[in-house]
């Protein structure tokens, strides 16, 4: 998170690193900071783990799907043409499904959803819980396939295990935390990252459309309801 990059020298952090191969990971053991979008079992896997905190940090589920569908819109635009030609042909295919969806009509949404490939599993379905429960190296529960029984209990487990819970829509005092936790400045304000969006406006309030996303966030509802029930009772970060 860019929020807490001042507090760690550059060399002392490691940053998106779900963009590294896993043997590189397991070096990172001399880092201060490190973050990335990865699953828990594989944050576990990491030989030096136990020196650190774990922090994750939740979103509201039909916010986090509504943003996630217009980020991956935003390669539809003209200014990232460029961009576009290098992502991958299944995302590609998502990015041009995408742009012949009205997001006025749920029925078009519905379309989409019931075309993805199996990356828009991971992407899309009960993204939140998945990285909690999946695993690439699991046969029973992959990213891309259906989640597991017991998904939701093992989720919820894995969440009260964290030792940092953060809230997207509390993004200040989510930092303000860490900041006890590692007694290190808090910002005035913690900045914005990652926020480049379509033109295009998808309005997840919409009742029809919160019905039509609905299906995909089973367990994000929930999982999300006890994360931001956690984030109000740690009112002070443990030592």
């Amino acid at each position: 998170m860019d929020a807490v990059k001042p507090w760690f020298a550059p060399e002392k952090s490691a940053n998106y690193v779900e963009g590294m191969q896993a043997y590189d990971r397991t070096n990172l053991g001399g880092s201060e900071f490190i973050s990335g979008h990865i699953f828990y079992e594989e944050i576990k896997r990491l030989p030096y783990i136990s020196d650190y905190r774990l922090t994750s940090v939740f979103r509201d589920p039909y916010a986090r799907l509504a943003s996630h569908i217009r980020y991956m819109d935003r390669y539809n635009q003209s200014e990232y043409e460029t961009a576009f030609d290098h992502l991958g042909d299944e995302l590609k295919t998502v990015v041009k499904t995408i742009e012949t969806v009205d997001f006025q009509r749920p029925a078009d949404l519905e379309r989409l959803f019931a075309s993805l490939p199996a990356w828009g599993r991971a992407a899309y379905d009960n993204c939140q819980t998945r990285f909690l429960v999946c695993d690439f190296e699991s046969v029973v529960a992959s990213p891309y396939g259906d989640l597991p029984d017991g998904a939701l209990d093992l989720a919820l487990e894995r969440l009260e295990a964290l030792d940092v819970i953060g809230i997207s829509e509390a993004l200040d005092t989510t930092i303000e935390r860490l900041a006890v936790l590692l007694d290190a400045p808090s910002p005035a304000r913690a900045p914005r990252s990652n926020t480049a969006s379509s033109n295009r406006r998808l309005d997840h309030n919409d009742p029809r459309i919160r019905e039509v996303m609905k299906p995909l966030l089973g367990l994000d509802e929930p999982l999300y309801a006890r994360a931001k029930a956690l984030f109000d009772q740690r009112v002070s970060v443990p030592a």
